[in-house]
This record gives C-alpha cells, sequence and structure tokens, in this order.
C-alpha cells in the first residue's frame, strides 16, 4: 500500500526567510549558461553544480518572501535553459 504526504492546509505567513534553495534542471547544453546567468545576480549566493535529477543546486540570500518569490518567478524561472525549479524556503521561526 503506498502512503502519500498531505500537503499543508494551513496558510503560514512568515515575513523573512532564513534559507531558499533552488534545484535547477536545464537544458543540457545550456547548463553553463544558466550557471553564468545566475551567478550574476545579486540575490545568488552560491551555484553548485549536481548530478541527478536536477542539473544545478541554488543558494540565494535570506530576503523577504515577496522578493524571494520574485526573484524566482521573474529572474530564475524565465532564464533561456531552465525547464524546472523545486524551491526549498527554510524559517526556523517556522518550527518554533
Amino acid at each position: 500500500m503506498a502512503m502519500y504526504l498531505k500537503p499543508m492546509t494551513k496558510n503560514i505567513q512568515c515575513d523573512k526567510v532564513d534559507s531558499v534553495f533552488v534545484l535547477i534542471s536545464c537544458d543540457h547544453n545550456l547548463v553553463s549558461d544558466v550557471t553564468l546567468g545566475l551567478s550574476l545576480l545579486p540575490t545568488v549566493s552560491e551555484v553548485k553544480r549536481v548530478d541527478g535529477l536536477y542539473d544545478l543546486f541554488v543558494k540565494l540570500k535570506p530576503s523577504d518572501v515577496e522578493k524571494t518569490k520574485q526573484v524566482i518567478a521573474n529572474k530564475i524561472r524565465s532564464m533561456n535553459g531552465v525547464r524546472t525549479c523545486l524551491t526549498l524556503i527554510g524559517n526556523n521561526g517556522f518550527l518554533g
């Protein structure tokens, strides 16, 4: 019998995030271009090439939630060569 995780139904509000990581899958011939483009964004603190389902692991600088959403939607997801993104947002106050 398969187990499935239920999505969180509670809408959690927070103004500032402690850490944001984005896993990116790219067109394989454009990974270098995407890496360069990401490294030029002022909100990106680290870009690492990884093997597996995703091609890049990106760490963003801590910021407010709205700015983080805008960067991911308008800068990262719209880059030429980016196929998919998985965003992981950490907030230590979240578990409190």
